[in-house]
């Protein structure tokens, strides 16, 4: 983004036939900069088998506004999606949208972080449809991590844990103090 200069001039006919051009003028013409997208959230996990959605987070890093802005990712082995693009609408300049994606693992999937491609289709200013360069989207695919620490990863099934554990406690105070 900077301004260009650019030499005019005219060329025109007189009325006696002869080609007459005129000074040269420099002039300054302001050229915009480029639309740059980068993913600005943390990485994804996933476990083999396991279906979630993953959330990412785009950031407009260039000088101009992304209109109706819609991004898409290309997943490859060991992924799959039934939904590749989310729609992020117009993104301007140091803006960050959100896009989720419905996103499966293999079961077979190998431990290890993966490079997912992503890119962004936009209109610019001028209504001309634009896609941005590639942007690679980090997912981990993590060891399963059990049956209980899943359980106990659940925050309202360690609420109801705790309520019972409080209830056997108060009923064997009660017991206690009558007995």
């Amino acid at each position: 983004a900077q301004t260009y200069p650019l030499d005019v001039f005219v060329k025109y006919e007189n009325s006696e036939g002869d080609i007459i051009s005129s000074d040269i003028e420099t002039i300054g013409v302001p050229v915009g900069g480029k639309i740059k997208f980068v993913i600005v959230s943390e990485p994804e996990t996933i476990s083999p088998g396991q279906k979630k959605t993953i959330r990412v987070q785009y950031k407009n890093t260039g000088d101009a506004t992304a209109y109706q802005a819609q991004a898409r990712v290309s997943m490859v082995d060991p992924f799959s999606s039934n939904d590749d693009s989310a729609f992020l609408g117009d993104v301007a300049p140091g803006e960050t949208k959100e896009a989720a994606f419905q996103v499966s693992a293999e079961s077979k999937a190998t431990v290890k972080r993966y490079g997912i491609d992503s890119e962004i289709r936009y209109n610019d200013a001028f209504d001309n449809q634009v896609i941005s360069d590639p942007i690679k989207l980090s997912v981990t695919v993590t060891k399963d991590a059990g049956f209980v620490a899943g359980l106990l990863s659940n925050p309202l099934l360690l609420a109801v844990i705790a309520l019972i554990v409080i209830a056997a406690g108060y009923v064997l105070y009660r017991k206690r103090g009558n007995a």
